[in-house]
């Protein structure tokens, strides 16, 4: 098994609150005021934009942000 680490996805403004949910790793991109997801892959889904620094990351149960 190879544990070298590897970028997923670069040119990101300040990635934070990583969390493995629903097979994807979510986070905010605080100074972009976004939530995404990267898959293993390395392929980004924006999903939402969020006014005043996004922090941290959680999950609701319907969904969303």
């Amino acid at each position: 098994m190879d544990l070298t680490p590897t970028v997923l996805l670069d040119g990101l403004k300040f990635p934070e609150g990583p969390r493995w949910h629903e097979g994807r790793l979510w986070f905010s991109d605080m100074h972009a005021g976004r939530v995404m997801t990267v898959e293993e892959t390395g392929r980004p889904r924006f999903i939402c934009e969020v006014p005043n620094r996004p922090s941290g990351s959680g999950s609701r149960p319907m969904g969303g942000c």
